[in-house]
Protein backbone atom coordinates (compact mmCIF):
# COMPACT_ATOMS: atom_id res chain seq x y z
CA UNK A 1 0.00 0.00 0.00
CA UNK A 2 2.52 2.42 0.98
CA UNK A 3 5.05 1.78 -2.07
CA UNK A 4 1.38 2.34 -4.51
CA UNK A 5 1.15 5.90 -3.09
CA UNK A 6 4.49 6.86 -3.39
CA UNK A 7 3.98 5.71 -6.88
CA UNK A 8 1.15 7.55 -7.71
CA UNK A 9 3.05 10.42 -5.92
CA UNK A 10 6.11 10.53 -8.22
CA UNK A 11 3.56 10.30 -11.14
CA UNK A 12 2.02 13.45 -9.60
CA UNK A 13 5.38 15.26 -9.59
CA UNK A 14 6.52 14.26 -12.66
CA UNK A 15 3.11 15.47 -14.20
CA UNK A 16 3.61 18.66 -12.03
CA UNK A 17 6.96 19.41 -13.72
CA UNK A 18 5.70 18.96 -17.26
CA UNK A 19 3.03 21.14 -16.50
CA UNK A 20 5.53 23.74 -15.69
CA UNK A 21 8.15 23.16 -18.35
CA UNK A 22 5.56 23.30 -20.90
CA UNK A 23 4.27 26.95 -19.53
CA UNK A 24 7.92 28.04 -19.43
CA UNK A 25 8.37 27.28 -23.09
CA UNK A 26 5.10 28.83 -23.77
CA UNK A 27 6.04 31.86 -22.03
CA UNK A 28 9.47 32.12 -23.62
CA UNK A 29 7.65 31.54 -27.32
CA UNK A 30 5.42 34.60 -26.35
CA UNK A 31 8.17 36.46 -24.81
CA UNK A 32 10.07 35.82 -28.06
CA UNK A 33 7.28 37.22 -30.09
CA UNK A 34 6.47 39.83 -28.41
CA UNK A 35 10.33 41.25 -28.29
CA UNK A 36 10.58 40.10 -32.15
CA UNK A 37 7.33 42.36 -33.18
CA UNK A 38 8.73 45.44 -30.66
CA UNK A 39 12.32 45.64 -32.58
CA UNK A 40 10.31 45.24 -36.20
CA UNK A 41 9.65 47.49 -38.43
CA UNK A 42 6.27 48.66 -39.81
CA UNK A 43 5.52 45.99 -43.22
CA UNK A 44 2.59 48.00 -44.38
CA UNK A 45 0.22 50.99 -43.23
CA UNK A 46 -3.21 50.59 -44.32
CA UNK A 47 -5.51 53.27 -43.21
CA UNK A 48 -9.40 52.41 -43.66
CA UNK A 49 -12.02 55.66 -43.11
CA UNK A 50 -15.27 55.04 -43.38
CA UNK A 51 -17.53 57.23 -45.65
CA UNK A 52 -20.46 59.08 -45.05
CA UNK A 53 -23.47 57.97 -46.60
CA UNK A 54 -23.16 60.22 -49.78
CA UNK A 55 -19.86 58.57 -50.44
CA UNK A 56 -18.11 61.67 -49.47
CA UNK A 57 -15.01 62.01 -47.14
CA UNK A 58 -14.10 64.80 -44.77
CA UNK A 59 -10.38 63.43 -44.16
CA UNK A 60 -8.13 61.42 -46.89
CA UNK A 61 -5.60 58.56 -46.57
CA UNK A 62 -2.92 61.20 -47.44
CA UNK A 63 -4.08 64.18 -44.43
CA UNK A 64 -4.00 61.12 -41.96
CA UNK A 65 -0.35 60.08 -43.07
CA UNK A 66 0.87 64.01 -42.93
CA UNK A 67 -0.83 64.18 -39.61
CA UNK A 68 1.25 61.53 -38.16
CA UNK A 69 4.15 62.53 -40.21
CA UNK A 70 3.82 65.71 -38.29
CA UNK A 71 3.17 63.72 -34.70
CA UNK A 72 6.33 61.61 -35.06
CA UNK A 73 8.69 63.71 -36.87
CA UNK A 74 8.89 60.98 -39.92
CA UNK A 75 6.66 58.60 -42.24
CA UNK A 76 4.27 55.78 -40.48
CA UNK A 77 6.01 52.96 -42.83
CA UNK A 78 9.41 54.01 -41.33
CA UNK A 79 8.61 53.09 -37.71
CA UNK A 80 9.72 50.57 -35.86
CA UNK A 81 6.15 49.32 -33.76
CA UNK A 82 8.03 49.05 -30.17
CA UNK A 83 8.45 52.99 -30.60
CA UNK A 84 5.07 53.58 -31.34
CA UNK A 85 2.11 55.16 -28.59
CA UNK A 86 -0.56 53.29 -30.01
CA UNK A 87 -2.95 54.31 -27.68
CA UNK A 88 -1.62 58.18 -28.27
CA UNK A 89 -2.19 58.20 -31.85
CA UNK A 90 -5.41 57.09 -31.33
CA UNK A 91 -5.90 60.03 -28.93
CA UNK A 92 -3.94 62.17 -31.03
CA UNK A 93 -6.34 61.55 -34.32
CA UNK A 94 -9.35 61.51 -32.21
CA UNK A 95 -8.57 65.39 -31.20
CA UNK A 96 -9.23 66.22 -34.96
CA UNK A 97 -13.28 67.29 -35.01
CA UNK A 98 -13.99 65.55 -38.65
CA UNK A 99 -13.00 62.14 -36.68
CA UNK A 100 -15.49 60.35 -34.12
CA UNK A 101 -13.70 57.31 -33.47
CA UNK A 102 -10.06 55.95 -34.50
CA UNK A 103 -8.68 52.53 -33.51
CA UNK A 104 -5.61 51.38 -34.30
CA UNK A 105 -3.60 48.10 -33.88
CA UNK A 106 -0.62 45.87 -35.66
CA UNK A 107 -1.40 41.92 -37.04
CA UNK A 108 1.32 39.61 -36.91
CA UNK A 109 2.73 40.67 -40.29
CA UNK A 110 3.79 43.69 -38.83
CA UNK A 111 1.06 45.79 -40.80
CA UNK A 112 -0.56 48.43 -39.18
CA UNK A 113 -3.75 49.05 -39.28
CA UNK A 114 -5.92 52.57 -38.86
CA UNK A 115 -9.95 52.32 -38.72
CA UNK A 116 -11.14 55.79 -38.81
CA UNK A 117 -14.68 56.54 -38.43
CA UNK A 118 -15.67 60.39 -39.74
CA UNK A 119 -18.56 62.90 -38.00
CA UNK A 120 -21.53 62.43 -40.07
CA UNK A 121 -22.19 66.38 -40.76
CA UNK A 122 -26.69 66.96 -40.67
CA UNK A 123 -26.17 71.08 -40.99
CA UNK A 124 -23.79 73.25 -43.29
CA UNK A 125 -23.44 76.56 -41.44
CA UNK A 126 -23.04 80.09 -43.30
CA UNK A 127 -22.72 82.82 -40.92
CA UNK A 128 -22.65 86.14 -41.90
CA UNK A 129 -18.44 86.28 -41.47
CA UNK A 130 -18.71 84.06 -44.10
CA UNK A 131 -16.68 81.28 -41.96
CA UNK A 132 -18.77 78.39 -43.06
CA UNK A 133 -18.92 75.09 -40.57
CA UNK A 134 -20.34 71.73 -40.29
CA UNK A 135 -22.38 70.81 -37.31
CA UNK A 136 -22.96 66.97 -36.60
CA UNK A 137 -26.01 65.55 -35.10
CA UNK A 138 -24.68 66.43 -31.39
CA UNK A 139 -23.53 69.76 -32.33
CA UNK A 140 -19.48 69.29 -32.46
CA UNK A 141 -18.76 72.05 -34.86
CA UNK A 142 -16.24 70.87 -37.70
CA UNK A 143 -14.16 72.95 -40.25
CA UNK A 144 -15.33 72.55 -44.02
CA UNK A 145 -12.77 71.79 -46.32
CA UNK A 146 -12.17 72.36 -50.02
CA UNK A 147 -11.86 69.00 -51.23
CA UNK A 148 -14.75 67.86 -49.31
CA UNK A 149 -18.29 69.49 -49.77
CA UNK A 150 -21.21 67.40 -47.93
CA UNK A 151 -24.50 67.66 -49.54
CA UNK A 152 -26.63 68.72 -46.43
CA UNK A 153 -29.26 71.69 -45.71
CA UNK A 154 -27.65 75.19 -45.51
CA UNK A 155 -28.23 77.42 -42.59
CA UNK A 156 -28.46 81.02 -43.22
CA UNK A 157 -29.27 84.06 -41.96
CA UNK A 158 -29.59 85.58 -38.42
CA UNK A 159 -27.21 83.54 -36.86
CA UNK A 160 -25.58 83.37 -33.54
CA UNK A 161 -21.93 82.64 -32.95
CA UNK A 162 -20.75 79.14 -32.62
CA UNK A 163 -19.64 78.63 -28.94
CA UNK A 164 -18.80 75.13 -27.64
CA UNK A 165 -21.58 75.04 -25.50
CA UNK A 166 -24.39 76.09 -27.20
CA UNK A 167 -26.19 73.13 -26.50
CA UNK A 168 -25.84 73.53 -22.89
CA UNK A 169 -27.99 77.15 -23.11
CA UNK A 170 -31.29 77.74 -22.57
CA UNK A 171 -31.78 79.91 -25.29
CA UNK A 172 -29.19 80.03 -28.69
CA UNK A 173 -30.44 79.80 -32.20
CA UNK A 174 -27.99 77.14 -33.20
CA UNK A 175 -30.13 74.68 -31.21
CA UNK A 176 -32.87 75.59 -33.43
CA UNK A 177 -31.37 75.13 -36.59
CA UNK A 178 -29.75 72.11 -35.29
CA UNK A 179 -33.33 70.48 -34.54
CA UNK A 180 -34.53 71.53 -37.76
CA UNK A 181 -31.98 69.14 -39.63
CA UNK A 182 -31.83 66.62 -37.23
CA UNK A 183 -35.64 66.32 -37.63
CA UNK A 184 -35.51 66.60 -41.71
CA UNK A 185 -32.47 64.47 -41.37
CA UNK A 186 -34.32 61.41 -40.09
CA UNK A 187 -37.17 62.03 -42.62
CA UNK A 188 -36.57 60.96 -46.38
CA UNK A 189 -39.53 63.07 -48.64
CA UNK A 190 -38.21 66.36 -45.84
CA UNK A 191 -34.51 65.37 -46.92
CA UNK A 192 -34.81 65.13 -50.49
CA UNK A 193 -37.04 68.50 -50.50
CA UNK A 194 -35.26 70.99 -48.08
CA UNK A 195 -31.91 72.94 -49.63
CA UNK A 196 -32.17 76.15 -46.78
CA UNK A 197 -32.87 76.67 -43.65
CA UNK A 198 -33.22 80.14 -43.18
CA UNK A 199 -33.65 81.71 -39.73
CA UNK A 200 -34.56 85.44 -39.91
CA UNK A 201 -33.90 88.73 -37.67
CA UNK A 202 -37.25 87.62 -35.79
CA UNK A 203 -35.77 84.95 -35.20
CA UNK A 204 -38.62 82.59 -36.89
CA UNK A 205 -37.44 79.90 -38.86
CA UNK A 206 -38.17 79.40 -42.35
CA UNK A 207 -36.91 76.70 -44.87
CA UNK A 208 -36.57 76.59 -48.54
CA UNK A 209 -36.81 73.94 -50.94
CA UNK A 210 -34.38 72.40 -53.88
CA UNK A 211 -37.45 72.89 -56.35
CA UNK A 212 -39.77 75.88 -57.28
CA UNK A 213 -39.95 79.37 -55.49
CA UNK A 214 -41.32 79.26 -52.14
CA UNK A 215 -40.51 79.80 -48.81
CA UNK A 216 -42.02 77.65 -45.69
CA UNK A 217 -42.38 79.31 -42.60
CA UNK A 218 -42.41 76.87 -39.75
CA UNK A 219 -41.56 80.04 -36.57
CA UNK A 220 -40.40 78.25 -33.88
CA UNK A 221 -39.42 74.73 -33.14
CA UNK A 222 -42.29 73.82 -31.29
CA UNK A 223 -44.63 71.39 -32.20
CA UNK A 224 -42.11 70.68 -35.16
CA UNK A 225 -43.33 67.25 -35.84
CA UNK A 226 -46.89 68.38 -36.60
CA UNK A 227 -46.02 70.87 -38.77
CA UNK A 228 -43.59 69.03 -40.79
CA UNK A 229 -46.38 66.46 -41.08
CA UNK A 230 -48.86 68.84 -42.13
CA UNK A 231 -46.21 70.26 -44.69
CA UNK A 232 -46.64 66.35 -46.34
CA UNK A 233 -50.04 66.40 -46.13
CA UNK A 234 -49.99 69.76 -48.11
CA UNK A 235 -47.45 68.63 -50.74
CA UNK A 236 -49.30 65.41 -51.35
CA UNK A 237 -52.68 67.17 -51.61
CA UNK A 238 -52.04 70.29 -53.24
CA UNK A 239 -48.44 70.08 -54.58
CA UNK A 240 -49.78 66.99 -56.94
CA UNK A 241 -53.13 68.67 -58.35
CA UNK A 242 -51.78 72.67 -58.49
CA UNK A 243 -47.83 72.67 -58.63
CA UNK A 244 -45.35 73.75 -56.34
CA UNK A 245 -45.76 77.35 -57.12
CA UNK A 246 -49.36 77.64 -56.21
CA UNK A 247 -48.56 80.13 -53.27
CA UNK A 248 -45.00 81.77 -52.92
CA UNK A 249 -45.11 81.34 -49.38
CA UNK A 250 -46.39 78.77 -47.01
CA UNK A 251 -46.70 79.12 -43.04
CA UNK A 252 -47.11 76.79 -41.02
CA UNK A 253 -46.09 78.54 -37.88
CA UNK A 254 -50.09 78.26 -36.02
CA UNK A 255 -50.89 74.96 -34.14
CA UNK A 256 -52.89 72.69 -36.80
CA UNK A 257 -53.15 74.68 -39.92
CA UNK A 258 -51.47 76.05 -42.92
CA UNK A 259 -51.38 78.74 -44.58
CA UNK A 260 -50.64 79.53 -48.54
CA UNK A 261 -50.04 83.10 -49.16
CA UNK A 262 -50.35 84.75 -52.47
CA UNK A 263 -48.17 87.53 -53.89
CA UNK A 264 -51.50 89.58 -54.05
CA UNK A 265 -51.74 89.06 -49.84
Amino acid sequence: MIKKQTYKHMLSSDKTWVNILILGIITVVLALAIWTQKRASIAQVNVNIESISSGKYLITEKEVLYLFRQRIGFDLDRSVIGELDIMGLEQFLEQDERIEDCEIYVDKRYNIHIDIDQRVPVLRIEPADGRSYYLDAKGNHIKTRLHASIRVPVATGYIQQYRDDFMDLERHNLKDLLAVANHINQDDFLEALVEQIDIKESGEIQIIPKMGRQRILIGSVENMEDKFYNLKVYYKKVVSKQGLDRFPELNLKYEGRIFGISEES
